[in-house]
């Protein structure tokens, strides 16, 4: 028997979901008010009553084969005040279509106010819904184009690792779900049991980008030809100092074709690709090489190192010495 005071939460399974965006997830907050409490030695409080829901109540195989049993199907789920939708692994274009009634679960419960929770790629269950629309949310950076493509109407803000609006929450990327949980615990339990939950699971509170963790995508998945040849030479140059209209001239264009043929084929200018470029480059360099951030800034093309400071930190969220030690490659001893 449950306390009236716990929080009812639902988990939405399916086939080719991501494990550890349930089992983590039921983890961590069936440990809140918990753990802690036992390490304190104090009377536990458990803060959660986590169920899985799946379609037909059989159990979820996941995308690594783990099957994850279920607690209801969705035509008997109990009154819950948070439903947590996991990462899909697998197709997303055919993991919703495979999905009709865990979409329809979601547009119910969202007419009922519920707290609807989505991890990752989940959120493409939510804007399918149609609940994330003139709503800010974000998903895994890899799928912002797909994601944008099908759903121009959500507010997409790729760069965060959490979003908030109204009863709606999304998280970012993989394992995202560890700061979706900690948010709703601040959430529903208040400050000092997120801590608490946090210091016990050994978890960074306070991440806000994801971006520091993206890569560049290629932006080649065009048909224009010379939008491709300009596209390679500023790969191969982009730590040189490059000036649009030299070269908008270099391949017989205008500058104003070229920033209109260019916008059109990438969806970005040329001088926000070279920036994403010499970004790129300067990240690599961070992570392999022991060069300090002025030789780094001069390397990418750059004169001004407290500019280009400045510029990483507004792209990626960590100054460029936060960067390297996040990612450079360390020694155990």
């Amino acid at each position: 028997m449950t306390s009236k005071s716990m929080q009812q939460v639902t988990i939405l399974g399916f086939d080719y979901a991501v494990s550890s965006a349930i089992t983590g997830v039921v983890d961590l907050l069936a440990m809140a008010g918990v753990t802690w409490n036992h390490i304190q030695r104090s009377q536990p409080h458990p803060k959660f009553n986590i169920r899985v829901a799946t379609r037909d109540s059989q159990p979820v195989r996941c995308h690594n084969r783990l099957l994850i049993q279920a607690d209801a199907c969705f035509d008997a789920i109990e009154p819950s005040d948070i439903l947590v939708i996991p990462s899909i692994a697998g197709d997303i274009e055919k993991t919703l279509a495979q999905n009709p009634q865990l979409i329809d679960v979601l547009k119910n419960m969202n007419s009922q106010g519920t707290v609807i929770a989505g991890n990752c790629t989940g959120a493409f269950f939510m804007a399918e819904a149609g609940i994330l629309d003139n709503r800010t949310a974000t998903t895994h950076w890899a799928f912002v184009d797909m994601f944008r493509q099908r759903y121009p109407k959500v507010d997409l803000r790729p760069e965060q690792m959490l979003t908030a609006s109204e009863n709606v929450f999304c998280s970012g990327g993989g394992i995202a779900w560890l700061d979706l949980c900690l948010y709703l615990i601040e959430h529903f339990c208040g400050h000092e049991v997120a801590v608490q939950t946090a210091k016990t699971f050994v978890i960074d509170m306070g991440r806000t980008y994801q971006s520091s963790y993206s890569s560049m995508r290629a932006r080649k998945y065009h048909r224009d030809e010379d939008v491709l040849r300009v596209q390679n030479w500023l790969e191969t140059h982009c730590g040189q100092d490059v000036r649009i209209d030299d070269l908008a001239v270099r391949f017989n264009m205008s500058p104003r074709t070229l920033a209109r043929r260019f916008k059109a084929a990438t969806g970005d200018t040329p001088l926000g690709y070279l920036q994403t470029l010499r970004l790129e480059q300067a990240k690599k360099l961070l992570e392999e090489t022991s060069d300090n951030v002025s030789q780094i800034t001069l390397a990418v093309g750059y004169e001004d190192v407290s500019s280009f400071t400045k510029l990483f930190r507004q792209k990626t969220g960590l100054t460029p010495k936060e960067y390297r030690n996040k990612f450079q490659r360390r020694s155990i001893t």
